[in-house]
């Protein structure tokens, strides 16, 4: 093969140009290769860059794609597929967040509640004459509304249901306070929500 290059020199500050002509195996590097084995291992190199092969640009950019695609189902694994998905769901996708607005509402409506809930605990020997009063300023209820579950403690366990406070009545006060009548009185809590 005939090869072809051009020469720039230099002689005693006289600037030239040499053109030289030469069959490629004759030209030979310092290690003793000649150019056509030279050109054959830049040519492998840029066949490894350019093909599927570990080194290879495509294949670092196909590993990378991988990563992110991962293990998704071969349904979602390019993003047209999935942003096909999306736009065939979408009504499902708006019912959602309406759903979650509710359920956002909703939560914020039981810590409004929760923040209402009032826990008393008492003795037998808060009872005067079968009746125990909760001042206002202790139970903090606005108004008579409210739920309330009364617990009867036997044996340092709060337990309830009919049998645990029978003959029982609790009351809200003219004077706000909410009153426990009990023949006898009884260790307990009640649990007041308002």
């Amino acid at each position: 093969m005939l090869k072809k290059c051009r020469l720039n020199y230099n002689n005693a500050g006289v600037h030239d140009i040499m053109h030289l002509e030469t069959s490629s195996d004759l030209v030979k590097r310092e290690d003793g290769t000649n150019l056509e084995a030279a050109v054959a291992v830049l040519e492998m190199a840029v066949s490894v860059l350019n093909g599927s092969a570990e080194g290879s640009v495509s294949k670092a950019v196909s590993d990378a794609v991988m990563s992110i695609v991962a293990d998704s189902p071969e349904a979602f694994d390019t993003l047209k597929e999935f942003y096909d998905w999306t736009q065939t769901h979408a009504t499902e996708a708006s019912a959602m967040g309406v759903q979650i607005q509710a359920n956002k509402t909703a939560i914020e409506s039981l810590q409004t509640t929760a923040s209402k809930i009032k826990e008393i605990v008492f003795t037998a020997s808060n009872f005067t004459n079968n009746v125990y009063t909760i001042p206002a300023t202790t139970h903090g209820m606005p108004s008579g509304a409210f739920l309330f579950q009364l617990y009867m403690n036997v044996n340092g366990v709060y337990c309830t249901g009919n049998w645990a406070t029978t003959g029982t009545e609790v009351k809200y006060n003219a004077d706000r306070s909410i009153s426990i009548t009990h023949t006898g009185g009884f260790a307990g809590k009640i649990v007041l929500i308002g």
